[in-house]
């Protein structure tokens, strides 16, 4: 049976919510804010008190539960309150910028990324809602609020597992065949001398150059592993090779937004790379001089650098980048 998912706003972001979790849904008007509270992090997340005929409900803010203590802008007497109950010490609150019913029911709800799973508070969203071609985080509210899941698991009638069975469907062509073509693609970065940065792929690694569509962001997770994208009717995670290397004396990453995404296998797994719009294969060997790792890249996933028409290619370990994101 399908669960009944709705959605909640915080900010800018949309967060998807099973609404078996959810007892009641409460207007602000009865929220008695604590004295002096102010915005902060998971310790202080606990905004103010949902007064009740019967018992006061503590309220905690989604935002600063998620770590976004900025996206709570709405003005007092605004939002709406999710009560959760079914946890230790009683119900409570969770308050959101605003809720909105979908008479529509998701097409799948896939598991998060396992790439996501091992990663500090992942155990807050139970999985990615796709509806209508787009992806929205499934939280666990109890999860958040003491650290307890409600309700039942992923939905076995829905599409579960799916991203997992296309990230395991990688062609063993770049391991086994000596590559022939490599694909070289704008990095979006400037090295500390500040040359442009291209990336090298062999083709058998690469699956597929698409559109740069919107990255749906995954709170807690590190600036190389923003979010994830919709890829095949699956959430595919994004891995920004540029910002992984930035810092000083390494790269310096644009701020110019990503004109596509290279899919490449890293492992088992496929990710998404952010890229300029200049993306093309090219046969080996290439025209490229090798030369020494710049310091800052020494140690890093970079398995060699050359000197390309003026410009610094450099040659990635995909599933070693992928790999330092796994933080514990």
């Amino acid at each position: 049976m399908a669960r009944i998912i709705s959605y909640c706003r915080v900010g800018a972001d949309r967060f998807a919510v099973d609404l078996a979790q959810v007892a009641g849904i409460e207007g602000t008007d009865l929220l008695q804010r604590t004295p002096g509270e102010a915005g902060g992090d998971r310790a202080t997340a606990e905004v103010g008190w949902l007064l009740g005929a019967h018992e006061d409900l503590p309220v905690h803010s989604l935002a600063r539960l998620l770590g976004r203590p900025d996206a709570e802008r709405a003005p007092r007497g605004s939002g709406v309150v999710l009560v959760v109950a079914g946890l230790r010490g009683g119900p409570r609150g969770v308050l959101v910028d605003s809720i909105e019913h979908s008479e529509q029911p998701p097409e799948a709800i896939h598991p998060l990324p396992r790439v996501f799973s091992r990663l500090g508070g992942a155990a807050a969203f139970g999985g990615v809602v796709q509806r209508m071609g787009a992806l929205s985080l499934l939280v666990e509210l109890g999860a958040l609020v003491v650290g307890e899941k409600v309700g039942g698991g992923p939905d076995q009638d829905l599409k579960d597992g799916k991203d997992i069975k296309n990230n395991a469907e990688l062609s063993d062509e770049a391991s086994v065949r000596p590559a022939s073509r490599v694909l070289i693609a704008d990095l979006l970065a400037r090295s500390a001398e500040g040359h442009p940065v291209s990336i090298a792929l062999a083709a058998g690694q690469v699956a597929e150059v698409i559109a740069a569509s919107p990255v749906v962001p995954v709170p807690g997770t590190p600036a190389d592993l923003p979010g994830m994208i919709l890829w095949r009717d699956s959430p595919l995670p994004v891995l920004d090779l540029a910002r992984g290397l930035s810092g000083a004396g390494r790269l310096v990453a644009s701020d110019m937004p990503a004109a596509r995404f290279v899919v490449a296998a890293a492992g088992p797994f496929h990710v998404a790379i952010p890229v300029g719009r200049e993306v093309r294969f090219e046969r080996l060997p290439l025209p490229a001089r090798p030369i020494p790792l710049p310091p800052g890249l020494a140690d890093s996933e970079v398995l060699g650098a050359y000197d390309f028409a003026g410009t610094l290619l450099l040659v990635f370990d995909v599933s070693r980048s992928l790999a330092r994101t796994d933080r514990p």
